[in-house]
């Protein structure tokens, strides 16, 4: 019999304890997780609506109380009402601590379970890649928190549960940041390598050294293959948008009602992000703007955006320690076994710590084929 794993929700930090603030920021939006979602959504819709009718009509008959639904099906695991209702109100009292508007509740209601759906997928995508968070991982950057608001472990953990949040959740929380983030990174490390040519060519642009800026954004999508008309809606609609704001609706406000984007309910807060590594046509459209400011929809093929320029500085200068290094290897193969390896190399340190030139050292010994020829050099 299979044991299905029961979600019960999960709660974020207060605004005085964020654990987002120390967390990587969200992925770069793409259009494929709204075609997933509405996948599932299209899937799952209509036999929940019949397990719904046939609990309702179970609960009439026999007149038992129900205690929870599922709201989603994800892969092999589930949504459950609890912890859709657990999350939105958490959701909810991080707009009244901002002081923003309350969205309408079928609106706040679907971006929690967009975010909730997203979010289990990522985890179950980083699972099936062999991604692991240990408990000490979760220990080291619950230690981060608690430094960084300048408390103890114990402290953070009492002012939670004091504030209604339960520790235990927070940690499964803080786990599938931890596992999301390494997902992102596996992503990210497996993009293409930059050539030296591609480097030295930004060095020599105008626009590197542009520095950071702090954005939020509120994304109208467009799904891929659109049709003219659906695309013109759209368009409308995000120019409708751009002109509420002239008129003096809260960005965070908009983004919160408006905004398809994942970090909708932030108020589209993206973060900090290096002017450089921003897109082309988004960073140009921030340039020509002064803190506050928003730009008109931009067209991107995940559909028109709208950037708040929160604030701009110039990029933080990092001071780093390069080194030299030459080295010599020697390599254990089927004719060469570990003893025999470890003598030749204690052989060659003698020589070495004697005078020998290690450079003609590795051209006579080294088995590392790319450095061998190089007398060892590591370069900087």
């Amino acid at each position: 019999m299979a044991v299905c794993p029961v979600a019960t929700g999960t709660r974020p930090l207060t605004d005085s304890i964020r654990l987002l603030e120390i967390m990587n920021e969200y992925l770069r939006h793409s259009r494929c997780h709204w075609l997933a979602l509405a996948l599932l959504l299209s899937l799952f819709a209509a036999p929940l609506a019949a397990q719904q009718d046939d609990a309702d009509s179970d609960s009439a008959d026999s007149d038992a109380t129900l205690i929870d639904r599922i709201v989603a099906v994800v892969e092999e695991d589930v949504i459950l009402q609890s912890g859709l209702d657990d999350n939105i109100a958490n959701i909810r009292r991080q707009i009244e601590a901002r002081g923003g508007p309350m969205p309408p509740d079928d609106l706040l209601n679907k971006q929690v379970l967009e975010r909730l759906i997203m979010k289990k997928l990522q985890v179950q995508r980083a699972d099936g890649t062999g991604i692991r968070v240990s408990d000490s991982d979760v220990d080291n950057t619950l230690q981060m928190v608690a430094q960084q608001n300048n408390i103890s472990v114990t402290q953070l953990r009492n002012r939670l549960e004091t504030d209604g949040f339960d520790f235990a959740e927070f940690r499964d929380e803080m786990r599938d940041e931890l596992t999301i983030n390494r997902l992102r990174d596996r992503v990210t490390d497996s993009a293409s390598d930059v050539t030296d040519t591609e480097i030295e060519i930004m060095l020599a642009s105008e626009q590197f050294g542009g520095g950071e800026v702090n954005v939020s954004q509120i994304l109208i999508s467009l799904a891929e293959g659109a049709s003219p008309t659906e695309v013109r809606e759209a368009q409308e609609e995000a120019e409708d948008v751009y002109q509420r704001l002239q008129d003096g609706l809260d960005f965070s406000a908009a983004a919160i009602s408006y905004s398809d984007a994942p970090d909708a309910l932030e108020g589209g807060l993206i973060g900090w992000r290096d002017a450089n590594t921003i897109p082309t046509m988004f960073a140009d459209a921030l340039a020509e703007l002064e803190a506050g400011e928003v730009t008109p929809p931009i067209r991107s093929p995940a559909g028109f955006h709208l950037l708040l320029l929160n604030e701009r500085r110039s990029n933080q200068q990092v001071m780093l320690n390069e080194v030299r290094a030459q080295h010599l290897m020697v390599e254990i193969t089927e004719l060469v076994s570990a003893r025999e390896a470890m003598d030749l190399i204690r052989d060659l340190k003698t020589r070495l710590d004697e005078g020998s030139d290690f450079s003609e050292l590795a051209r006579e010994y080294s088995d590392d084929r790319n450095s061998a020829n190089l007398g060892g050099d590591l370069g900087w």
